[in-house]
């Protein structure tokens, strides 16, 4: 799932190639700047994979809900430093959390073939 979301993030990121919001808003001070692709966030997007991968797993609300509140820390973070828009981290989150629902799919469906 991570594969996923590393690879499926750096394609996007190049594709899109969206400035990041410090760039196109001069008044918006970064905590430090980078040159690559806004769209989507990277770290958002392996908060929420992660976030999702423990939650099928162990099924506990005890571990979704820190989980998933630790995931959106990270994506209010990237907005508060001014390193993405909005969108950004919302491509992020569905990236993340949707690449280990396929990734849990396509295991399912491996390992039914055998």
């Amino acid at each position: 799932a991570l594969f996923g979301t590393y690879g499926v993030g750096y394609i996007l990121k190049k594709s899109i190639d969206r400035p990041r919001p410090f760039i196109d808003h001069p008044e918006f001070v970064p905590f430090r700047f980078k040159e690559s692709g806004s769209m989507p966030s990277g770290s958002t997007a392996v908060a929420f994979s992660s976030a999702t991968a423990l939650t099928l797993v162990t099924k506990k609300w005890y571990v979704a809900i820190p989980a998933y509140t630790y995931a959106g820390a990270v994506a209010y973070s990237r907005l508060h430093l001014a390193e993405h828009y909005p969108t950004d981290v919302l491509a992020g989150a569905v990236l993340g959390a949707g690449s280990v629902i396929i990734s849990r799919k396509l295991t399912n469906w491996v390992n039914k073939k055998r």
